[in-house]
């Protein structure tokens, strides 16, 4: 592997890496995936070197450190290629929607790891009580964006939860149009365009994933 690169280390799925990738790609910077975790041994070697501060994945190795925690590693990538606020009211205003995208988020992570029934509920449930907070925002923003009138971290977040609505519950755009046509305008983005019809973009969370994250953690 190139050294020049960051380099992604996770199990062969999206899970909580895919925001990681999104945002790569948005700001257009070319990753290598490490080889993919499948066994306890492989998740022991990260922990023993001491690449995990919290003894947890995604880790991304990017500009001599180990960046772990998924939005604080988000995060840096966002200060360093211009997915940030302009100024610090726009900056508070990003965290906070961050903050709320990702407990919007939370219950997808669990599709496959727990009976779908209980876990579609979940996700309607946060559907219903965000989406209409989003498309409020969106409308009331004006720009096409979250925050201001280029794209942040915000907007890349934003994406992949309405990726993931569009493919487990569509029908929720019906009363949303301006996240649809949010999505649509991001997801035709050049450098995301090209990610989202990539080899490195995986399907949803299914039983290779799921196996592999249960073994190597020993569930």
């Amino acid at each position: 592997m190139s050294s020049t690169k960051p380099v992604l280390h996770y199990w062969k799925g999206r899970g909580r890496a895919e925001i990681i990738r999104l945002t790569l790609a948005a700001v257009g910077v070319e990753w290598e995936d490490a080889p993919y975790l499948n066994e306890p041994a492989d998740f022991e070697k990260l922990r023993s070197e001491g690449k995990l501060f919290f003894n947890q994945l995604p880790l991304l190795q990017m500009d001599g450190m180990n960046l772990v925690q998924t939005i604080a590693t988000v995060r840096y990538i966002a200060a360093k290629h211009g997915l940030n606020g302009k100024t610090p009211e726009e900056q508070y205003r990003i965290d906070l929607l961050s903050e709320g995208l990702r407990d919007f988020y939370a219950p997808f992570f669990a599709f496959k790891f727990q009976p779908d029934e209980n876990v579609m509920s979940a996700v309607t449930t946060n559907i219903n009580r965000y989406m209409p907070i989003f498309e409020k925002t969106l409308t009331e923003n004006g720009h096409g964006h979250l925050v201001g009138d280029r794209l942040t971290m915000a907007d890349v977040q934003l994406l992949e939860i309405l990726l993931a609505i569009n493919h487990y519950k569509p029908e929720s755009f019906a009363s949303n149009p301006n996240l649809k046509a949010f999505m649509d305008k991001i997801s035709a983005l050049p450098s995301i365009a090209a990610y989202l019809k990539s080899d490195k973009r995986f399907p949803p969370n299914n039983d290779e994933y799921c196996t592999a994250v249960n073994r190597t953690l020993g569930r």
